[in-house]
């Protein structure tokens, strides 16, 4: 069995049991989902990245969180971390107070324990809003950092760098809506997926380049535990493709 597909079974495993331990921490949750990158098929190298893609694990019920950190730690008590040193994403969401905008789109996530969540799937004209309204900030974003500012020694851009390295990723899903592809079938194909889907748009081919140029570095930092050259090359590929993204954006809208 080849490591990721055994990467794939532990994190699986270790899902399960989360929701479990879940269950009885919050004994009033609707719905425990697991959604994200790691759950979607990994059918390219691309689908999950060591080191960066995340288990993210949602916690839906209808009343506030007064201690979430307590339950973190009974979950790392009971279970430690997860496999690999795959970072944890634990979101405990009261229903009744959902954050605007909220976006969940069937398809794309397992029940672990419970029913389904008690919240509507995103329309399409709603996940391509919120997509725009993300490109526009992640243009701000970028228009506040020029390109032949990534190489001044400054804490503060390292600090920028680190505080948006999670829109990275997605940036290729953002474009793709924004160019006119199905917003729910973006979101919840893997990466392997809406890399082929993009791959006879030609306007985004140069988003796609950066992207995949992103995920090598990515693989490469991932492979490499504690080596800060390989970490600071991602988030250089990541700020590279945040440029392209916000160029393709503005060229697009004229």
């Amino acid at each position: 069995m080849e490591p990721l597909a055994v990467r794939r079974s532990d994190l699986e495993e270790y899902a399960v049991a989360l929701g479990e331990v879940c269950a009885e921490v919050f004994d009033d949750a609707i719905s425990i989902i697991w959604k994200g990158s790691a759950y979607k098929p990994w059918d390219g190298p691309y689908d999950f990245l060591p080191g960066l893609s995340d288990l993210d694990v949602h916690v839906y019920r209808s009343s506030p969180v007064l201690n979430p950190w307590s339950a973190r730690r009974r979950i790392f008590r009971e279970l430690g971390s997860p496999p690999g040193n795959t970072p944890l994403q634990l979101m405990v969401i009261d229903v009744d107070r959902l954050p605007d905008p909220w976006s969940l789109f069937h398809g794309g996530f397992r029940v672990l324990q419970g029913e389904e969540p008690p919240v509507p799937a995103t329309s399409p004209d709603e996940v391509r809003a919120r997509d725009r309204r993300d490109l526009e900030g992640a243009a701000a974003q970028a228009e506040s950092v020029a390109a032949g500012v990534i190489d001044r020694p400054d804490d503060q851009l390292w600090a920028y760098l680190v505080r948006v390295r999670w829109m990275f990723p997605s940036m290729l899903n953002r474009c793709a809506t924004a160019a006119g592809l199905d917003p729910v079938a973006v979101w919840t194909m893997n990466r392997t997926s809406l890399l082929d889907a993009v791959a006879g748009v030609g306007a985004l081919t140069p988003v796609r380049d950066a992207v995949l140029s992103y995920f090598e570095a990515a693989l490469t930092a991932g492979a490499v535990p504690g080596n800060g050259l390989a970490a600071e090359l991602a988030l250089r590929a990541g700020h590279a493709l945040l440029l392209e993204a916000d160029g393709w954006y503005r060229r697009r809208d004229g």
